[in-house]
């Protein structure tokens, strides 16, 4: 078993803290290039005050960890291994899960697999494989040629994953899910029509450009994760509630797109 540490996250793909707190573990997944839509040490800096355990991976391959966490986990099988073990370590009795970019496609799929208490998803990619690409015609995606040949010489079954909704459509009868995204970039929003009729799953739309969702977002929507559980709130089993819209500084509205 990994040791826990607090090796600042420069080049380890892989850190993993006890909090002061043991009862929550935040899970974060950074995206391509190693973001988080924020520095890692400002993630670290805003995790810390919340006092949680934590758990920081950075995509090594470009894959949105479908190949897992190369070299510590040479498959997408191995990492959800390697992760599982981390949890039974910790203890934690709530786990959220949080990412951005293509992290916050790993944060859907592996808190799916993990049976996270709650996941958190910024501007994620909800849909990788050829058929969504080409009936969508998503631009952004597309131009991401090389990542997207890694993703389709996948194996069969790992390939399966690529659409995210497919994933979710089929409840795990624990996981809530919050993907935030940005209302002014059209496919942030494409992408969270894709799952927004998953089942416990809200999307949040906020004014904020994307660099700043994730920095705006993590505390209220990690704290008040965690806050829900410690009071024993349980989720609606149709989906998470709508909450009205923000209050015009930068704050999410949260809705289900399509619903």
């Amino acid at each position: 078993m990994l040791q826990p540490t607090i090796d600042p996250f420069i080049d380890s793909p892989l850190v993993i803290e006890r909090g002061e707190n043991p009862n929550v573990l935040v899970i974060a997944f950074s995206g391509f290039a190693g973001q988080l839509m924020m520095h890692p040490f400002e993630f670290f800096a805003v995790s810390a005050t919340l006092k949680y355990s934590r758990i920081l991976l950075r995509d090594t391959s470009n894959t949105c960890y479908l190949t897992g966490l190369p070299p510590l986990a040479r498959s997408y099988e191995a990492l959800i291994d390697l992760l599982s073990e981390a949890i039974a370590d910790l203890a934690p009795k709530t786990t959220i899960v949080i990412g951005t970019s293509g992290g916050g496609t790993a944060a859907l799929l592996i808190g799916y697999q993990l049976k996270a208490d709650y996941v958190h998803a910024f501007s994620p990619f909800t849909y990788a494989d050829k058929g969504n690409l080409e009936r969508l015609q998503d631009e952004d995606l597309l131009a991401r040629r090389e990542v997207l040949l890694r993703l389709w010489a996948l194996p069969e079954d790992n390939q399966k994953l690529l659409d995210v909704g497919k994933v979710l459509k089929i409840s795990n009868g624990k996981t809530c899910y919050n993907v935030h995204v940005c209302g002014g970039n059209k496919w942030d929003l494409t992408r969270a029509q894709h799952v927004s009729k998953c089942p416990l799953l809200t999307v949040s739309i906020s004014p904020a450009v994307r660099t700043g969702i994730a920095s705006a977002g993590l505390v209220t929507g990690v704290e008040g994760s965690a806050r829900s559980f410690e009071h024993g709130a349980q989720p609606e089993r149709g989906g998470a509630p709508p909450r009205s819209g923000g209050t015009g500084r930068g704050e999410p509205e949260t809705t289900r797109i399509g619903s």
